[in-house]
């Protein structure tokens, strides 16, 4: 078992490479602070790194990797470190100051007042919560509502009426050269519904005035 202030200041050496990584900065968990899941590095460039912390042991001098690939920011990083912790009845009970692991699992958080053991933590937010008393808690959780697929966009048909009324500028034609109106007429609904049928509406509506 180890103490995350243990792991803080630790070079990250890669072994297979005999490179320097970085230097252990932070250490982050899943939702739950259950499971360690992410180290924080500050590499020799002054850039701010990732690293999974499951690829890395830290029982020595230096914390060692055996390979993997450094992560710039991920989305959703969590350290319980400096929460206050609160219990099931609203007392606070202290600031986490440090926390004990066993590998990749949140044994116990240490607090300015004392220990609390993971297993009596409820959830996990800005805030911990735990519960100190004999009588087991089990909270609602909110189901989070299934993805849905998107619909698909709504294809609105152009409307042309704005066309009724106005004069053609020139006589319009089908492909096949048949007269679909010709010039100095007014464009009528039939006009219209003809110049879609032929494929002309656009044409139709650069030649009205």
């Amino acid at each position: 078992m180890y103490n995350v202030s243990d792991l803080l200041g630790k070079p990250l050496i890669d072994l297979a490479s005999a490179n320097l990584l970085g230097t252990v900065a932070n250490l982050y968990f899943d939702e739950k602070c259950l499971k360690g899941t992410l180290i924080k590095l500050f590499t020799e460039d002054e850039e701010i790194k990732f690293f999974p912390l499951s690829k890395v042991n830290i029982s020595g001098d230096a914390a060692v990797t055996m390979g993997g690939e450094l992560l710039d920011t991920p989305v959703g990083l969590k350290s319980p470190v400096n929460s206050y912790v609160f219990n099931q009845n609203g007392k606070l009970l202290g600031k986490v100051t440090d926390i004990i692991m066993d590998g990749l699992k949140t044994v116990e958080f240490v607090l300015d007042s004392g220990n609390i053991e993971a297993g009596k933590l409820l959830s996990a937010g800005n805030v911990l919560i735990v519960n100190d008393g004999a009588k087991p808690i089990r909270l609602k959780t909110t189901k989070r509502p299934r993805a849905q697929k998107p619909l698909p966009p709504k294809r609105f048909a152009p409307s042309y009426d704005f066309l009724l009324g106005k004069k053609l500028q020139r006589t319009i034609t089908a492909s096949d050269g048949k007269i679909i109106a010709h010039a100095g007429e007014k464009i009528t609904g039939d006009t219209i519904s003809l110049a879609k049928t032929e494929g002309k509406l656009v044409i139709l509506a650069l030649n009205s005035l």
